[in-house]
């Protein structure tokens, strides 16, 4: 997220501020990044900006049964990405029409 808004020039202290007043919102860096994943998210994902999104909703994925990856961004939408995904990856409509 820091890169982000970084480079949207949005206060990233700001955010966490925000976020910081939600009791459902974790906050984790993200670290020990195995060369396994960065050859994975190479072959997935064109955008380098996007692979660390992609690592990251993988292990996310593969650990808990109901989470997915909310995105508008169509590299995620690419078939070889939502298999290795196992799906999970669901546009703002989608995951609106599953949780009514």
């Amino acid at each position: 997220m820091r890169e982000i808004f970084k480079r949207k020039n949005i206060d990233y202290n700001l955010v966490l501020e925000l976020l910081d007043t939600y009791d459902n919102v974790i906050i984790q860096e993200f670290i020990d990044i195995t060369d396994k994943e960065i050859i994975l998210a190479k072959e997935m994902i064109n955008d380098p900006e996007d692979r660390p999104i992609f690592i990251y909703a993988k292990r996310m994925i593969g650990r808990y049964k109901n989470t997915y990856l909310i995105s508008g961004d169509k590299g995620f939408f690419k078939k070889k990405v939502c298999d290795s995904l196992k799906n999970k990856v669901l546009k703002t409509k989608e995951i609106i029409k599953k949780m009514k």
